[in-house]
């Protein structure tokens, strides 16, 4: 997590720590905005503003930032800083997925499952998580131990589980336990 640094000036030039901060990120500098969001979001040096970090999330996404992307989308998502709008999640989390961003092809895949700003498609949704497991996300291995257990195929489901688990998946281990006492 990035820290702001106080303004050495400050006391010369009477400029706050707040405004100093803000020109900080400038219009042009993607990683300084997307910096700048995340302090706002989580409260890093300045007072926590959602409102604020959606919008520096915002600019550095306009620019191409993938993980700006991902996290405007989650914004929308989720109506932080900004009112919830599934379809506008959706899109932020293609243009990152499309990126190779792992946190935004897991989401996508969410949206195509649950029908969240697109209309549902599970074949896709699966597509989506194949995706984001073969890069690592142990939340997408766990969905496709959801779909394997569903469909009764316990031994693919169990090896999901597992990898799920070895990646440090909290609910991995406990499903894998629900389908080895069937």
């Amino acid at each position: 997590k990035s820290k702001v640094a106080k303004n050495p000036m400050k006391q010369k030039t009477g400029q706050s720590e707040k405004d100093s901060q803000s020109k900080a990120a400038q219009p042009q500098d993607a990683l300084s905005q997307f910096e700048m969001g995340n302090n706002y979001f989580y409260g890093i040096g300045v007072p926590q503003d959602f409102e604020k970090a959606f919008e520096y999330w915002e600019q550095a996404a306009s620019q191409g930032h993938a993980e700006a992307q991902c996290k405007t989308g989650i914004s929308y998502s989720n109506g932080l800083g900004v009112p919830q709008n599934h379809e506008k999640a959706f899109e932020w989390f293609r243009k990152a997925a499309q990126q190779g961003f792992v946190q935004a092809q897991f989401n996508l895949g969410n949206c195509y499952f649950k029908g969240q700003g697109i209309k549902q498609d599970i074949d896709k949704a699966i597509n989506w998580y194949k995706i984001a497991a073969s890069l690592g996300s142990a939340d997408a291995l766990f969905e496709l131990g959801n779909f394997h257990a569903i469909a009764k195929n316990y031994e693919q489901a169990a090896e999901y589980f597992i990898k799920a688990a070895e990646k440090g998946h909290k609910g991995a281990a406990n499903r894998l336990q629900e389908i080895l006492s069937n």
